[in-house]
């Protein structure tokens, strides 16, 4: 055990002290057996504890008011591996240096549980329960876990124990169980969000229905297309239609009836004609009408030559004409034709009911492919409340597993911390761990008690820290002075004779026997 073996300081008029692995501090009050720690801890961490009220004071100014005025505000702590620590600040203008710890480079720090572990028994039940059960050793390793279930479970743990980060049986039992009343009630809302979705909303057809409507919606429109099959109003329209037509082709054929016929070779007299037409015109335009051009006569009658061929062209035309006419009499003829066999072959039928069961029967099927959709929603919600369900039967049920199991587990490692515990109390005491309360006790004469005196959570708080296995940092501890008796600081020093940690106690009277291992300094004498 690695210890502090001398403290020095000038603080509250000076201190230079010989510890051992085990000593007691006696001294009437204001004797300085405070200041023998507080050097200690000024030295070894640079702060103090208890200054104007507070707990791990390190501001220069307020560590100052602790040293004599005109001293030299410095603490060295020797340790018994001969390690040194110095603390040492000094006036700056108005103020201080930087509180700083000097001498030979540190291999490690020295701890001081005693008031962290009090602080944390004195706090809320959730984190004393915490801290019990890590104590107890209640954490366990993923195998541990799993080791605990029947293999049927083991599928079913694998995701739980990647997706919740609690290792201890117990603890990770409660969070299934809120697993399992947060996905139960989930479900429990989603299924009045079906009920309220489907509300009202009719079954969706059959496939087999659905189907045979698909097909009679297809016969209607068949039918109602069909290109014989005509309404009245239609076949009523289609006569208008031909008789219209009729009434222009008479009209047509009176026209074509005024015009001459066309005769053999006309096609070709046009020709001709038309080149002297044209010839007539160039020469009246360009040479007038008194010479021809051609003989060189000048009685020539050009103008009466151009109006012969303008009279033989008109009368051409209007032979043209007759053709391109009968040509489209010809055309609406045919045309009439067509949609005279078209009325007279076509079946006359109102198709009106057939085209409102065909509208009917759409809007059946629509219906029924929304309905589909609704419900088709209602069922994908109803397997998600199911398989909430399912997760939740399974958290359940492993919830239960680990729970019995962890408790099993849990009493009988608490059961061996508890026996660690008592080794380091006076004889006649037991450590007691209350996992349900969250708290700590002793028992005697069969009855246990949590609500510990400010002696008796010192008692227990060091061998609490006795129990703990060393580490590989120097601790040391000092519980403040809770008016020892003589006995019962004799039988708490024995207790603690083991202790794998330094304790430095303090008390006003000397203790009534001194256990061997123990040093008892008199403090102001």
């Amino acid at each position: 055990m690695i210890y502090a073996k001398r403290v020095r300081s000038s603080l509250k008029g000076g201190v230079d002290v010989e510890l051992g692995p085990k000593t007691v501090l006696c001294g009437r009050n204001g004797a300085g057996k405070t200041a023998v720690l507080q050097a200690l801890k000024l030295g070894t961490r640079g702060y103090v504890d208890d200054q104007e009220g507070k707990d791990g004071v390190s501001t220069t100014a307020a560590i100052a008011r602790l040293f004599p005025e005109g001293s030299e505000l410095k603490a060295e702590v020797e340790m018994s591996d001969g390690t040194s620590f110095t603390w040492s600040s000094k006036p700056q203008g108005k103020g201080y240096t930087k509180p700083k710890a000097t001498g030979k480079e540190r291999p490690y720090k020295v701890d001081f549980p005693f008031h962290t572990v009090k602080a944390l028994l004195s706090g809320d039940e959730k984190k004393i329960r915490a801290w019990l059960e890590q104590q107890t050793g209640s954490n366990f390793t993923v195998e541990d876990l799993m080791a605990m279930l029947p293999p049927a479970q083991h599928k079913d743990a694998d995701p739980i124990l990647k997706r919740f980060s609690e290792r201890s049986p117990v603890e990770l039992a409660t969070a299934l169980k809120g697993e399992a009343r947060n996905l139960r009630a989930s479900a429990t809302r989603t299924e009045k969000t079906i009920d309220q979705l489907v509300e009202g909303i009719p079954l969706p057809l059959s496939d087999v229905e659905a189907e045979r409507l698909s097909g009679r919606k297809a016969e209607l429109w068949a039918q109602a297309n069909r290109p014989d099959l005509m309404s009245p109003a239609q076949h009523a329209a289609l006569r208008a239609v031909i008789e219209e037509l009729a009434e222009s082709l008479g009209m047509v054929k009176t026209q074509i009836d005024g015009l001459p016929e066309a005769q053999e070779g006309e096609e070709e007299t046009f020709k001709l004609a038309s080149q002297s037409h044209a010839l007539s015109k160039a020469h009246l335009e360009q040479l007038g009408h008194d010479v021809c051009y051609v003989c060189l006569r000048k009685d020539a009658d050009v103008q009466g030559a151009f109006n012969r061929w303008a009279g033989v062209l008109g009368d051409l035309q209007a032979a043209g004409s007759r053709k391109r006419l009968q040509s489209q009499y010809d055309r609406g003829m045919a045309e009439a034709g067509v949609l005279a066999k078209k009325y007279t072959s076509a079946q006359v039928m109102d198709s009106s009911p057939v085209i409102d069961e065909h509208s009917s029967i759409s809007a059946s099927l629509a219906s029924h492919e929304a309905n589909k959709r609704i419900w088709k929603q209602a069922e994908g919600l109803r397997k998600e409340v199911a398989s909430s369900r399912a997760v939740a039967d399974t958290c359940t049920s492993l919830a239960r597993t680990w729970e019995e199991e962890g408790k099993a587990i849990l009493l009988r490692r608490k059961k061996d911390f508890e026996d660690k515990v008592t080794a380091f109390l006076p004889a006649g005491e037991t450590f007691v761990v209350d996992l349900a309360a969250g708290r700590v006790g002793l028992g005697r004469e069969g009855a246990t008690h949590t609500s510990l005196s400010g002696a008796e959570m010192s008692r227990v708080l060091l061998a609490v820290l006795s129990a703990e296995e060393a580490g590989s940092t120097p601790s040391i501890l000092e519980p403040e002075d809770r008016g020892w008796d003589p006995d019962t600081l004799a039988d708490v020093m024995t207790a603690l004779t083991d202790s794998p940690d330094q304790v430095i106690l303090m008390s006003t009277v000397p203790p009534a026997r001194s256990p061997e291992g123990w040093n008892v300094i008199h403090v102001g004498d």
